[in-house]
């Protein structure tokens, strides 16, 4: 059976490779998902939103392709959200300035879209250290 009740997945700086699984979404009790320094491929699914009580989310030095799920703005209790050293395209999403929990947010060493200015949503978030 599944393992709702988990609350820390801390699978990091392994040669854990594949997807993220949507199902992710189903651990509803997650507050730490930790897979940095993987092989990880694939993208973000949206599923996570549903972690509803997620306070870090590091995926980190990993090679996942595709946008941020501008869903992640929902996630109100993120404090860090750590997707530096991906494939990460795109332009990034202004949802993420909904997220005044955070105090990290990484993104550094992706392939965002450079005409796209930095959503002033995201500037705004005083306390928190934005490294882009």
């Amino acid at each position: 059976g599944m393992l709702t009740s988990v609350e820390t997945l801390a699978i990091q700086h392994n040669s854990f490779s594949g997807t993220l699984p949507s199902e992710l979404g189903m651990l509803r009790n997650m507050t730490i998902l930790s897979l940095h320094k993987n092989d990880i491929v694939g993208s973000i699914p949206s599923e996570l939103v549903l972690l509803s009580d997620i306070s870090t989310l590091s995926l980190a030095v990993n090679s996942i392709t595709g946008t941020i799920p501008s869903e992640l703005g929902l996630c109100s209790k993120l404090e860090i959200l750590a997707l530096s050293w991906n494939k990460l395209t795109g332009v990034i999403p202004s949802e993420l300035g909904m997220l005044t929990s955070a105090k990290d947010m990484l993104l550094v060493a992706n392939t965002f879209t450079i005409e796209a200015d930095i959503p002033n949503e995201i500037c705004e978030l005083a306390s928190t250290n934005t490294t882009l």
